[in-house]
């Protein structure tokens, strides 16, 4: 008897040691529990679309941004992309890290005209089912730039920060 009195005791001593939290652990759990909500970027339409369109991606990552949409950063065999969605799901652009040579002759030549290649930060190259086009960061003594660059060479300021 005394070995069930103990062995109840000892049960009830270890479920309300660890079942009694104090403010500061319930403050703490609703932290992190709010940390995982906000974390939580995955979306079954979006991860559908983006095995469909690139079926063999390594290094994949997704995030929220501050507009509220998915992103999916990934590389695509030498390729370093990123996937934009809705919050739904649905798609809305891809873009794709590029180098200065591989801007078609033409724009390069144009960009190099009004840029030395050492102000150039990064190009993409951006596509969406309305839109395609490239988009240059350059960085100069009034701060950092980014231009869009259509096919006809003309560069127009798309932000500056």
């Amino acid at each position: 008897m005394k070995k069930l009195f103990f062995s109840l005791s000892l049960a009830a001593i270890s479920l309300l040691t660890f079942a009694n939290h104090t403010d500061k652990d319930k403050k703490k759990a609703e932290k992190s529990s709010r940390k995982k909500e906000s974390a939580q970027v995955f979306n079954y339409e979006a991860n559908q679309i983006l095995d469909a369109t690139y079926s063999d991606v390594t290094n994949l990552r997704w995030n929220n941004t501050k507009d509220g949409l998915i992103r999916a950063d990934f590389n695509f065999f030498d390729e370093t992309k990123s996937m934009f969605f809705k919050a739904d799901g649905s798609y809305l652009a891809t873009t794709t890290k590029i180098q200065i040579v591989q801007l078609p002759a033409k724009l390069r030549h144009y960009l190099l005209e009004k840029f030395d290649e050492s102000q150039v930060i990064s190009l993409i190259y951006y596509s969406s089912p309305n839109k395609a086009g490239y988009y240059a960061k350059t960085a100069g003594a009034k701060g950092e730039t980014v231009w869009e660059i259509d096919d006809n060479g003309k560069i127009d300021t798309f932000k500056s920060f």
